[in-house]
């Protein structure tokens, strides 16, 4: 749409581009809470079983505090305070279900109160890139208490694609879809050595998300 383009995009013609975008969008006022979602939000919220993500439940809560686990939250933050900057940012991650796996664009369109004037918001538009079953991508698994979880007594998910690390060597990381049509108990987040490739993180970050 249009409002991905350089066009200045200012506050008239932010509700007005949120009403027309086809694609889940949001816009966020300038201390990054949520002032109002369009129709496809709430549909994508309404088929992926996200009945509490609908607008009227989200209306004025920080942008930041639905987005699950310390290293995607800082991320976002670091891309919401670009945007807050002037600067238009784009970002890929993957929001799965128990059947699909998805990869979304997320595309951060600062907004200002005139042609010329200060940011005071940031439209936010998630975009689809791709979309497949996810039983064509192994590795698939079942969930298991020694497998997944080990002696630490936890899950840990990736707070991205929601693929699970497995506890015992080689830890790798599968969808076990049981885990996505109901998350278990005790589920730590953080980010998988492929999200955090898309999330841009540095050799540094990288070494310690490999290592945690």
């Amino acid at each position: 749409m249009a409002v991905l383009d350089d066009t200045v995009l200012t506050l008239a013609a932010a509700f007005e581009a949120l009403a027309a975008e086809a694609w889940p969008a949001c816009l966020l006022d300038e201390r990054l809470r949520i002032a109002g979602v369009n129709g496809a939000w709430n549909a994508f919220a309404l088929a992926n079983g996200g009945e509490g993500c609908l607008g009227p439940a989200l209306h004025g809560t920080a942008y930041l505090r639905h987005v699950e686990g310390v290293e995607p939250r800082t991320r976002v933050s670091l891309e919401l305070a670009r945007a807050m900057e002037g600067d238009r940012v784009s970002s890929d991650s993957e929001c799965n279900t128990p059947d699909r796996v998805r990869l979304l664009r997320t595309n951060y369109v600062p907004v200002r109160a005139t042609g010329a004037g200060a940011v005071c918001g940031v439209l936010v538009v998630h975009t689809t890139v791709v979309e497949f079953a996810a039983g064509a991508t192994p590795p698939h698994g079942e969930p298991s208490e020694a497998a997944h979880r080990g002696g630490t007594g936890q899950v840990i998910m990736c707070s991205c694609c929601r693929r699970v690390r497995r506890a015992l060597p080689p830890r790798t990381w599968e969808y076990v879809p049981a885990y996505l049509a109901e998350p278990p108990s005790q589920v730590s987040h953080g980010f998988c050595p492929t999200c955090a490739v898309q999330y841009g993180l540095t050799a540094l970050e990288m070494k310690l998300v490999l290592a945690s």
